[in-house]
């Protein structure tokens, strides 16, 4: 998968990316307007063994949440405790929240 461009790909839990050949790939198809920033994984070097599957790996655990009008709290709060009880045997936590601009607001948990 060297050199690969990975922007549109759809990967799912059944997902095989054990043993994966891969140095680097790029995230985006074009560069970012005005830059040539494909933004390159890892953005130097190479890949070690076993990097680009631990890289990926945790793409599959993690979950984006998008909020095109602000968070609603209360039903944010209700559908966390839902998916917790849903998924008792697995720990989640809140990575980061981004706020966009426009009233996007993004969600990062696994």
């Amino acid at each position: 998968m060297t050199g690969a461009c990975v922007e549109a790909w759809n990967i799912k839990s059944s997902t095989k990316l054990d043993n994966v050949d891969c140095r680097f790939i790029y995230l985006l198809e074009n560069p970012k307007p005005g830059t040539d920033d494909r933004e390159r994984r890892p953005s130097s070097g190479e890949f070690q063994p076993g990097e680009f599957t631990k890289l990926f790996e945790e793409v599959l655990n993690t979950v984006d949440l998008i909020f095109r009008d602000g968070i609603d709290w209360k039903a944010f709060v209700a559908a966390f405790k839902k998916v917790q009880v849903e998924n008792e045997d697995t720990e989640l936590a809140i990575q980061s929240i981004e706020n966009k601009g426009d009233g996007v607001v993004c969600l990062h948990h696994n």
